[in-house]
């Protein structure tokens, strides 16, 4: 497929996960469904002994999310503003393609479209609602490059960056949305400006 990933973005494929020390993992209900947020930690961060690789749960990275989209063409142009790459990938057992957003070589968002969704699975189809994702991606510079990209992409940021708690620790980050009104937040660390 070849660069998987263009301009800013870190590939979130860690070995370790974990959730702030001190904190219970948040769970997001939602009106349809529940969305549990998972945060991806460094393998060069301090975590808890039980949250390590190789401890009790085994988990190395999150793999992929799915979202539930209203029009197809829509979000794939979008998410190409974003820099990323859109596009079809070959289903197993020759059952055709589906559409997914590279995030990076080891992740990406798997795009059901509602209507088709729901007769191809109506087993799982109950629950799932476009608009209904919150995720975050890591950004590689600052606060100010993402909100000057965002600007030349023509994606409107939600509200001024403010200094949040993330995977790695204290960071800053900004929100935008996306066609079906998925929520995603872009985070930086370690921005002085923001200190």
């Amino acid at each position: 497929m070849g660069s998987l990933v263009t301009l800013k973005f870190h590939s979130v494929s860690c070995s370790q996960w974990a959730y702030e020390i001190g904190q219970v993992p948040r769970h997001k209900s939602q009106a349809k469904g529940t969305l549990v947020s998972v945060m991806v930690h460094s393998a060069s961060r301090s975590i808890p002994n039980n949250f390590r690789r190789g401890g009790t749960m085994g988990i190395e990275a999150i793999d992929h999310w799915v979202l539930v989209v209203k029009d197809l063409e829509e979000t794939f142009a979008f998410y190409r503003k974003l820099g990323l790459e859109a596009g079809w990938q070959e289903r197993p057992g020759g059952r055709g393609t589906r559409p997914i957003i590279r995030i990076s070589e080891t992740q990406k968002l798997n795009l059901y479209v509602i209507d088709r969704y729901e007769i191809e699975s109506p087993t799982f189809a109950p629950g799932y609602a476009t608009g209904s994702a919150d995720f975050c991606l890591r950004w590689e510079g600052t606060v100010q490059e993402a909100q000057d990209f965002l600007k030349q992409a023509g994606v409107p940021v939600l509200q001024e960056p403010a200094a949040r708690s993330g995977a790695l620790g204290p960071a800053t980050s900004l929100y935008v949305r996306d066609p079906d009104g998925n929520l995603i937040e872009l985070i930086t660390y370690g921005d002085p400006k923001y200190r």
